[in-house]
């Protein structure tokens, strides 16, 4: 199943925590670019209750609150997600604890 939340301003963290609850398991593509309402603490959660088997791709753009950390337990919770986007994650850096084979594309301080 392939979602598209972008530009979904009023989605809060206990919202989109109940739509992943129900659709974790199915979800392949998930865009999640400018849902500004999300905070570290919907990825906390997460990383304690939710597994992604499926997801593949991943854009999580121009969502302030994405950091390192929040790399980290996306690499951590699904395991088959190889592209994820954070194109105006400015709290986004290489030192993110994140799988080898996770393309993450957008952070500001990459080069080419």
């Amino acid at each position: 199943m392939d979602v598209n939340f972008s530009r979904c301003l009023q989605i809060t963290d206990d919202g989109m925590f109940a739509f992943l609850e129900h659709s974790s398991q199915t979800i392949v593509e998930l865009n999640l670019n400018s849902v500004k309402e999300l905070t570290k603490g919907l990825f906390t959660k997460l990383s304690r209750k939710l597994y992604f088997p499926l997801l593949t791709t991943l854009d999580i753009g121009f969502v302030r609150s994405v950091d390192d950390s929040v790399l980290s337990i996306l690499s951590r919770v699904a395991p088959k997600l190889k592209i994820l986007e954070v194109y105006g994650d400015n709290k986004c850096t290489p030192k993110a604890l994140v799988r080898d084979d996770l393309r993450i594309i957008g952070r500001e301080n990459d080069s080419i």
